[in-house]
């Protein structure tokens, strides 16, 4: 079996049938089951949680992780419902987008990304799960890194980051894969970009599984 985590990327938000998002297209494309575990908008913080929770549930032969942007945030609202929120998403809550300007930034932001994945990855290590992670969105992750190039406690948390594991670190993502393929009304690519997708990650996880 081999759970795939992620945002609206992987639910495949926009598709007339969902069965068509990547995973779903991967699933055909090996001998393996193939489950998408996926939000749309969903936080990274959603994500890491998903990872443990489902992972303990049952042991999957590959987890993939398709980390998201690290300008979201994960608050739970009436009935203890997830709500995930993106700063930069021009319908947030001016409350959310004050609260990040005041004790936020974007280094702090990616410093708490780094520290979800480095979770994860012990986590998926000590469970003895084989796992990959790979970006929804690079962008911008250069520009971070080399803002705080100087900063020796950045390096330091950045070094226990197995980029080993991240499939085609700061330069491959699910927008550059699925390039060239039409778009839906709100920007997820639909299912020839969805195929596109699970191409390229068959490619990179066919030796593993």
């Amino acid at each position: 079996m081999i759970y795939c985590f992620g945002d609206s990327f992987t639910f495949g938000d926009e598709l007339e049938d969902r069965a068509n998002a990547w995973p779903g297209v991967l699933n055909q494309m090996t001998d393996h089951i193939v489950v998408g575990i996926a939000k749309p908008g969903a936080s990274n913080s959603w994500i890491c949680n998903k990872v443990i929770q489902k992972c303990l549930e049952q042991k999957p032969q590959l987890a993939i992780v398709a980390w998201t942007t690290s300008d979201r945030y994960e608050f739970f609202g009436e009935d203890n419902v997830s709500l995930c929120v993106n700063v930069n998403d021009g319908d947030t809550d001016p409350f959310i987008k004050q609260l990040y300007s005041d004790y936020h930034d974007t280094s702090g932001k990616f410093v708490e990304w780094i520290c979800q994945a480095i979770l994860l990855q012990n986590f998926l290590e000590n469970q003895g799960i084989e796992y990959r992670f790979v970006h929804a969105f690079a962008s911008g992750i250069s520009d971070i890194l080399d803002k705080n190039k100087d900063s020796p406690h950045f390096k330091k948390m950045l070094s226990f980051l197995n980029t080993d594991r991240f499939i085609g670190w700061l330069e491959d993502d699910f927008i550059k894969w699925s390039k060239g393929s039409p778009l839906g009304p709100h920007g997820h690519f639909l299912e020839q970009g969805h195929r596109q997708v699970a191409e390229q990650m068959y490619e990179r996880i066919r030796d593993i599984i």
